[in-house]
């Protein structure tokens, strides 16, 4: 099947930016990871990972070696990304340097890309429902603002395929964590919807609602194009989403 890169519909992206979220289609890997894996740290071979990863980053025109990495540990922690490499505590990534391509992997989480119009400046959020909870969406915002003084109202954000709230079930504990906007009860289950949380907490950041995009992709729901957690269990392979700017041809 031939790779797709996954990309906003509806909002302008610069022609500077590079951005993209890959899809299971068109890799070299096999059995439980069939497809374009991009993480070996569930069991794939190594080998097929690293070829699905160079076919991703070739389409997109960057190198592995440019890539910056947050470990993605379930925090609310952001970094400010000085370098490529691996930033092992945290679930959030922001830079304004040219050359340095933010990335997140994801199985079920929600990958979030945000840009300026204003600045070089761009972050990559990895949302699982731990960082929603605990405000790693503003956060990355207050740090934009704080490290390279954006103006949110300048800020550009798109969602990732990620779990949605259809096949988001979750424990009644749910009702002590997130308010009832949040939540449904269908026939004594709880649902939960973190991408309409992360729609209003970056509206709340002071985005502009019409510079919010949302995939509206579940990953546990199209088995074809998307690996999930939730649906196939430890063993299965992740997505990957990346932002970041090219260096000015000047």
């Amino acid at each position: 099947m031939t790779r797709q890169i996954l990309k906003p519909r509806k909002l302008s992206v610069p022609e500077d930016l590079i951005l993209g979220y890959s899809t299971r289609l068109g890799g070299v890997s096999h059995g439980s990871f069939a497809g374009l894996n991009m993480s070996a740290n569930t069991g794939d071979d190594p080998l097929s990972v690293e070829q699905n990863r160079m076919a991703f980053l070739q389409d997109l025109g960057v190198r592995e070696l440019d890539l910056a990495k947050p470990g993605q540990i379930h925090s609310a922690r952001v970094l400010p990304a000085l370098k490529p490499g691996v930033y092992p505590e945290c679930d959030a990534l922001i830079t304004s340097r040219r050359g340095i391509f933010l990335s997140i992997l994801t199985a079920d989480c929600i990958p979030v890309l945000i840009w300026s119009d204003q600045s070089s400046a761009v972050a990559a959020v990895h949302a699982g429902w731990r960082g929603s909870e605990t405000g790693i969406l503003t956060k990355v915002v207050e740090g934009l603002k704080r490290e390279y003084g954006i103006d949110p109202g300048s800020l550009y954000m798109c969602i990732g395929p990620g779990l949605r709230q259809q096949n988001f079930e979750v424990g009644q504990e749910f009702k002590a964590k997130f308010p009832k906007a949040y939540l449904s009860e269908l026939e004594g289950r709880l649902y939960f919807d973190n991408a309409g949380l992360l729609r209003d907490q970056a509206r709340a950041c002071g985005l502009e609602s019409e510079n919010i995009e949302d995939l509206d992709i579940c990953s546990f729901q199209d088995e074809q194009r998307f690996y999930s957690h939730r649906r196939d269990g430890q063993q299965t392979g992740r997505m990957l989403a990346l932002i970041g700017r090219r260096y000015d041809d000047s």
